[in-house]
């Protein structure tokens, strides 16, 4: 992948890959504009690996051509257009009235004219804002009329929408108002994109501090503007309203909703667990089932390398699993052996249930059925039946309890000393950290620091199952009291 250093012209420069910015927070692309003075914060592992990958791919897809000039500045890049080279790799654009700049991975000369076009790890362009804006922004740097071509993940080539022209222009043109903004635009909390934000330490806390309504998990955020609307601006207001007296909203309609929400904001104020229903555990052998995939494997996305459980034994509980060996292994077989293990399950166990917590378990099972045609095998239909033995925690807490937690993830619940308070051992780890681990254990240079690479994966998704199997016990518990 390219560095747009290149074409720097100043600190106001807009590059076009700032539409991943721009498509991630409104205020993420204001501070990339106005960086903030925080502590400075390493891109992390994943990210890392992310970049490798890209620039990886983006290898692979220059050597299909035979041959190719590299451009080495603006005025390069304009020299091997006047002369018709054939493709051009990282050609470099600067508009000094936009202040803009940006640098495709490619331009193809097509009869009298040239095409934009970038490699992009991305399986689709399909829903991807930052994707379609930087395309169209390429194109209109390029003053090219053809539509663009994005090179995928997966090794198909498709064309973007001219029509994306007007996604374009509204990063652009956002772009533009953010760089003149001295005051950092308004926003909401999500912790889904905030936890993992380089610019979370200076805008989280504004947050907690404004009693901000988006921190309440219930709450989306356009519902948090109807909210504000109609004098509700804090999550204290909420909490102090009834759910039969506040007015529908939009995406807060019904008492349900509002019934929740309002708890939700009782719950984080006061630090309470509050219980709204029943929890009917079924009877039966527990299996805690946990599963690591790589998103980003080369065939076949969403590659499963671990399928993790914890079982009863007469000692207490085991760990088995399903781990995809490197160099020899492929990922059928490691899918067979899975289907393996629990058909041995099945008969070992009187009842058994697979508790996982979410529904990532359930549908990467239905994603490899299709994948390899085990649709109607016998293990699979008995798994993915509705009355089947899969038993997802995640679903039971939240019809259940509300918690005084920003998020209802695993670890969130888990970790927390009010809650469960279960620990993992390796402090660093997560589904994440497990990816970059298993590239690490891919690329290990010797068995010896492979075995050691897999031992650290493997301790944490004991880790994961344990701690659902811990979740399980909370919830008894919490049941035997009430």
């Amino acid at each position: 992948m390219y560095s747009e250093d290149c074409v720097v012209q100043d600190l106001n420069t807009i590059y076009v890959s700032d539409a991943v910015a721009w498509e991630h927070c409104s205020r993420h692309a204001w501070f990339v504009l106005h960086t903030p003075v925080v502590e400075e914060i390493e891109t992390d592992s994943f990210e890392k690996l992310i970049k490798t990958l890209g620039d990886e791919h983006e290898a692979e897809v220059l050597a299909r051509f035979e041959i190719s000039r590299t451009a080495k500045s603006v005025a390069h890049t304009q020299k091997l257009i006047e002369a018709r080279a054939p493709v051009i790799y990282q050609p470099k654009f600067f508009d000094a009235e936009l202040n803009l700049a940006g640098v495709p991975d490619f331009l193809l000369l097509e009869g009298e004219n040239y095409r934009v076009a970038d490699a992009k790890l991305a399986l689709s362009v399909s829903g991807k804002r930052a994707i379609k804006a930087q395309l169209a922004t390429y194109r209109r740097l390029a003053r090219s009329q053809l539509p663009a071509l994005v090179f995928l993940g997966d090794g198909e080539t498709v064309e973007t929408d001219l029509e994306d022209d007007v996604i374009g222009e509204s990063f652009v043109s956002e772009m533009q108002a953010l760089r003149v903004e001295d005051v950092q635009p308004e926003t909401h909390y999500s912790h889904t994109k905030c936890s993992p934000c380089q610019f979370r330490y200076s805008c989280v806390p504004e947050f907690k501090q404004a009693d901000d309504l988006t921190l309440n998990p219930a709450i989306q955020a356009r519902a948090a503007d109807g909210l504000r609307q109609i004098g509700i601006k804090t999550l204290a207001a909420l909490a102090n309203s009834e759910p039969d007296k506040l007015p529908d909203v939009p995406y807060l309609k019904g008492e349900v909703r509002k019934r929740r929400a309002i708890l939700q904001a009782r719950s984080l104020r006061s630090g309470e667990i509050l219980k709204i229903d029943d929890i009917n555990l079924p009877v039966g052998d527990y299996l805690h089932f946990d599963i690591e995939s790589d998103p980003m494997a080369r065939a076949g996305r969403g590659e499963v390398y671990l399928w993790g459980f914890l079982i009863p034994t007469p000692n207490g509980a085991g760990f088995k699993y399903v781990w995809k060996e490197r160099d020899y292994d492929t990922d059928e077989q490691a899918w067979s052996r899975f289907l393996a293990m629990v058909g041995g399950f099945r008969e070992r166990f009187q009842n058994p249930y697979f508790v996982h917590y979410s529904n990532y378990e359930r549908v990467q099972i239905q994603r490899y059925a299709d994948r390899y045609g085990d649709q109607s095998h016998e293990i699979v239909q008995w798994l993915l039946a509705d009355a089947g033995p899969l038993l997802d925690l995640r679903t039971l807490v939240k019809d259940a309890y509300i918690l005084p937690l920003l998020s209802y993830g695993l670890k969130m619940i888990c970790r927390d000393p009010r809650l469960v308070n279960f620990q993992w051992r390796l402090d660093e780890s997560g589904s994440q950290w497990s990816v970059v681990r298993y590239y690490d254990y891919l690329d290990a240079s010797n068995d010896a620091a492979a075995a050691e690479i897999k031992a650290e994966i493997l301790t944490y998704n004991e880790d994961d199952v344990r701690a659902t199997h811990a979740l399980t016990q909370w919830l008894e518990s919490m049941e035997n009291e009430t």
